[in-house]
């Protein structure tokens, strides 16, 4: 037993040791990294500020502005969670691992834009289809439960089109 006590208080002087021997190499360390090069200027390094999406950019600004969740979820008539995602979204892709690092963020960098995504060149035919779907979709609207239903069984048997015409049918 006292063979094993003294191995346990070595271990314990060997790791205090070693800790405070980290804490002055990580203090040497420190010496050799530029001034301000910590959160902000990492998070620059990570991901440019044009890789962000539309959403996330408007909520960095109303961030920055000093709103809360609840407040930028009344705005863009969201949950208060999305916002919250959001947030969570941007630290990720940032590097930050606070809001007080995103506002900073924000403030040095005010020109960043949201760069837009490339259009898609849809087909005729796929254009087509959409616009069918979108209709079909406002047609479902004003209907009740068991009207959806059976217009859910034509278009499963006729087609969209048929199915478009006794939704307005049933609606009219």
């Amino acid at each position: 037993m006292a063979a094993s006590r003294a191995t346990l208080a070595e271990m314990r002087r060997e790791i205090r040791t070693m800790h405070a021997t980290l804490r002055r190499l990580a203090r040497a360390v420190v010496q050799f990294v530029p001034v301000g090069a910590a959160d902000v200027g990492a998070a620059a390094r990570l991901v440019d500020a044009s890789s962000l999406t539309l959403r996330e950019q408007q909520v960095l600004r109303l961030i920055a502005a000093g709103k809360t969740s609840r407040e930028i979820g009344r705005l863009f008539k969201i949950s208060p969670r999305t916002v919250d995602s959001h947030r969570g979204s941007l630290m990720l892709k940032l590097g930050i691992h606070n809001t007080a690092g995103l506002v900073r963020y924000a403030l040095q960098h005010p020109d960043a834009k949201h760069r837009p995504r490339r259009k898609l060149h849809l087909t005729a035919a796929r254009r087509a289809a959409l616009r069918l779907q979108g209709e079909y979709m406002g047609t479902m609207r004003g209907l009740t439960r068991s009207q959806k239903s059976q217009v859910q069984k034509i278009r499963d048997t006729k087609g969209i089109r048929a199915a478009i015409a006794a939704a307005r049918r049933l609606a009219g």
